[in-house]
């Protein structure tokens, strides 16, 4: 969403001050799209860092195995780093995967979205998403896309409470877009991991 800048009421042309014929034609100003964020308006919301699946004694054999399978594999390639990688590997995912998912606060305002400390600021982010999440009726899943090549998407569980609030304040700043999983997540939601 392009914010104007420059626009006084005294100014009595038809264009707002500053503005390019150009720039005029690409957007039309009217009462809807000027939709502004009132100062202090704020939500507050807290939800899980993470999704977290209760795992069964079978989930922990299934991943013994093929860890132990793998290591064999290696040792009979007679490539021992790997053989080594891979037990370290596993001994990561038996932590990660009891690990219970911490409850965090969030809160979005006309500033941005502040994760516990850390603010993400409007203009860095380029699109989101608020979606239903499938197995938890009472969450929605916000993806934001931020404006970075390195881990661009930030994924923050949104109470359905106050879920078209955060949209409400969200559509006027950032541009909302359809947002499809990769291969690595829908193999990780299979695992249930």
């Amino acid at each position: 969403m392009v914010r104007i800048l420059g626009f006084h009421p005294k100014n009595t042309g038809s264009t707002p001050v500053g503005a390019t014929k150009k720039f005029m034609d690409d957007i039309k100003i009217n009462k809807d799209i000027k939709r502004e964020i009132k100062p202090g308006k704020e939500i507050a919301w807290q939800a899980p860092a993470f999704k977290y699946y209760p795992k069964d004694v079978s989930w922990y054999w299934m991943s013994f195995i093929i860890a132990i399978l793998l290591m064999a594999f290696a040792i009979l390639q007679k490539n021992f780093l790997f053989a080594v990688f891979i037990f370290l590997a596993e001994i990561s995912v038996f932590i990660l995967a009891r690990r219970q998912p911490e409850i965090l606060k969030f809160k979005i305002d006309d500033k941005g979205i502040t994760v516990i400390d850390k603010i993400y600021q409007f203009n860095d982010l380029e699109k989101f998403c608020l979606r239903l999440d499938e197995e938890d009726q009472n969450l929605e899943e916000l993806i934001l896309k931020r404006k970075t090549h390195f881990n661009p998407y930030l994924k923050i569980f949104v109470d359905i409470r106050v879920a078209s609030q955060v949209r409400d304040i969200l559509s006027p700043k950032v541009t909302e877009e359809a947002y499809e999983d990769s291969l690595i997540e829908s193999i990780f939601k299979w695992l249930r991991f």
